[in-house]
């Protein structure tokens, strides 16, 4: 490849990043992707067949070069890229700010989806908390599973509060090497907030090698728009 054919392929690139674009057609910011939350984003002037990813986020492409995000609420960086391609070529990238709409869980001392976890951190002090501190929802209540190494699951063990209970806390003291907690239906509530309830994915808390204990959580938190004041 001569000198003018680079310069050429280089305009060419250019030229047609230019031509592509990014929609996103349901938070009102074309540059901010929400953590946790479905963000519908479209392809404009786009070829056939030309389809996305992301380097952190999850796409599932929908018609008509639609396509949900959902970033995960779990250790958000600040940024997140979008590269838009066809076949083996690169049309183009996209780089979006990722923020929080909505207040957040953490487990104790802020653990949640830290490398380790020392499960007798929650045993000691048996609180989902909120953040931001401030925040005006509260948790209305979570349940516990226990998936086994061997054997059949434990649960699940609700808790009506923001705490758990005793038959929570007898469950993880028994874990044993290989076992999965599954802390689910976890419910935030604002009796006075535009959204009044939200409801996250699982957090998965299970015991690794060496018996140390590890956290992993799902994809963000899915909002219950049908309850909206009014």
């Amino acid at each position: 490849m001569n000198i003018r054919t680079t310069i050429l392929f280089i305009f060419f690139s250019i030229v047609t990043e230019a031509q592509v674009s990014i929609r996103v057609l349901n938070n009102g910011n074309a540059n901010t992707l929400y953590a946790g939350e479905n963000n519908l984003v479209q392809l404009v002037n786009a070829p056939n067949g030309t389809k996305i990813r992301m380097s952190r986020g999850y796409v599932s492409e929908l018609a008509d070069k639609q396509y949900y995000i959902k970033e995960s609420y779990c250790r958000l960086p600040l940024f997140d890229t979008m590269i838009f391609f066809k076949g083996k070529e690169i049309l183009g990238t996209k780089i979006f700010r990722l923020k929080y709409r909505n207040a957040m869980i953490v487990l104790p001392a802020g653990q949640l989806c830290t490398d380790s976890f020392a499960i007798d951190t929650l045993i000691d002090n048996p609180r989902l908390y909120i953040t931001p501190n401030n925040s005006k929802y509260r948790i209305s209540g979570f349940s516990i599973t226990v998936v086994p190494k061997r054997g059949e699951p434990v649960g699940p063990i609700a808790s009506n509060t923001d705490s758990l209970n005793s038959g929570q806390l007898d469950m993880l003291k028994r874990g044993k090497k290989g076992d999965k907690y599954y802390i689910d239906d976890i419910e935030l509530v604002c009796d006075t907030c535009q959204v009044k309830k939200i409801k996250y994915d699982p957090i998965l808390i299970y015991v690794g090698v060496n018996a140390k204990p590890r956290v992993r959580c799902g994809f963000g938190m899915e909002v219950n728009t049908q309850s909206k004041q009014k």
